[in-house]
């Protein structure tokens, strides 16, 4: 079975299996979850209000996955201080949201979010740096 059909994103646990297994604490345990892209799959009430379970059927992986992440990624922001966990993830386009897209094209626009994400998280990427480097300097 794939692990995606049980943790969409695996934070919360990897972060019970520290408290649990090995005696972790929230001030000692430093937790980073890297995203593979989501697609945002806006649909207006008027489109969606005249649907039948077919056309949903389209729409509910997508959907069920999303909020997967987002419930998972809320709920270890309550359990671990901002300075202990970092989520890195970037929004795709629903054009190259399929997970079996291999066309180099796709690659290549894959890469590019990458770098836009490493960008526009600089700051957090460096405080991360920062704190890996204090940790292995102990």
């Amino acid at each position: 079975m794939d692990g995606g059909l049980v943790a969409q994103d695996p934070a919360l646990i990897a972060a019970h299996e520290a408290f649990t297994r090995f005696g972790a604490t929230q001030n000692n345990t430093l937790l980073v979850s890297l995203g593979c892209g989501h697609a945002d799959v806006a649909v207006s009430f008027s489109e969606v209000s005249s649907w039948g379970a077919w056309k949903w059927a389209r729409y509910l992986p997508t959907a069920l996955m999303n909020s997967s992440v987002l419930t998972v990624d809320e709920h270890v922001r309550m359990v671990l201080p901002k300075d202990k966990y970092f989520r890195f993830d970037t929004m795709v386009d629903a054009n190259h949201s399929r997970l079996d897209d291999v066309k180099s094209s796709s690659l290549k626009y894959y890469v590019e979010k990458g770098v836009e994400l490493v960008e526009k998280r600089k700051e957090d990427l460096n405080g991360l740096v920062s704190l890996l480097v204090q940790t292995t300097a102990m």
